[in-house]
């Protein structure tokens, strides 16, 4: 899940560890050209030492990602994480990744709703902005029971993953109640955006139309024939995924 730093900055939310990994190494890369300059001397050195990083932290930690602090004491995963790492930098490395939170397998779930709590930063009385937001990436535990308050915009990534019902939960994370009377009534603004991957949703289409089909010639399955006629494309059963 991402829950970005600034409004138009985006939370995602990752179905696995490894899609996670890739989208937060990309993230960073994003960041340093962004600041540094895309072809300059100083971002194509942050880039590699970017790349010896992403390397190194593969290495003796059974996979974990997100920051030992907020992490389960766990044996196996002693080894330096990507995010342990890169707050040890100086220079823009170790700039952007104060302002980044990783939710894995390993992340504690007692610290989870802290940071989802303070995701959006924190103002005062007159609406200064007096700490910053956060940047969240985080897999799919991220998406029940978290709430992600104040104006935090949602990118779900691999919806096609996804069925409605979890879909749904994880869309809920965000624009929750406790904003000013607004448009939205008392929930905060929010933007959710759902990203799938089209090959893998025509396959699920695919896989649709076969139960359907085989469905249709079962002798008391008539209803199931019928729902599953009314889903082929598989991204009928969330029409969110349609408005990309």
């Amino acid at each position: 899940m991402g829950f970005g730093w600034q409004r138009q900055r985006v939370p995602r939310n990752f179905g696995d560890e490894s899609s996670l990994r890739s989208s937060l190494k990309q993230f960073f890369e994003n960041e340093i050209e962004s600041r540094l300059g895309k072809d300059s001397p100083d971002a194509q050195q942050a880039l590699q030492r970017l790349k010896q990083i992403s390397d190194q932290s593969e290495i003796g930690n059974a996979g974990r990602i997100g920051s030992r602090d907020i992490s389960v004491n766990n044996e196996g995963t002693r080894g330096e994480s990507f995010m342990d790492l890169v707050r040890k930098e100086g220079g823009v490395i170790g700039h952007i990744a104060t302002r980044i939170e990783v939710l894995d397998g390993f992340t504690d779930s007692s610290k989870m709703e802290e940071i989802a709590a303070r995701t959006a930063g924190e103002k005062d009385s007159a609406g200064k902005l007096t700490k910053s937001p956060l940047a969240v990436f985080a897999i799919e535990r991220a998406g029940r029971a978290l709430n992600f308050k104040g104006e935090v915009n949602l990118v779900v990534v691999g919806a096609e993953k996804f069925d409605r019902g979890d879909l749904m939960q994880i869309l809920g994370r965000t624009g929750r109640t406790g904003g000013t009377s607004g448009p939205n009534g008392d929930r905060y603004d929010t933007e959710r955006n759902v990203l799938v991957n089209i090959k893998n949703l025509s396959q699920n289409g695919d896989v649709v139309t076969r139960m359907g089909d085989y469905a249709a010639t079962q002798k008391g399955s008539e209803d199931l024939s019928n729902k599953l006629s009314q889903n082929r494309g598989g991204h009928k059963r969330c029409p969110l995924i349609l408005e990309i």
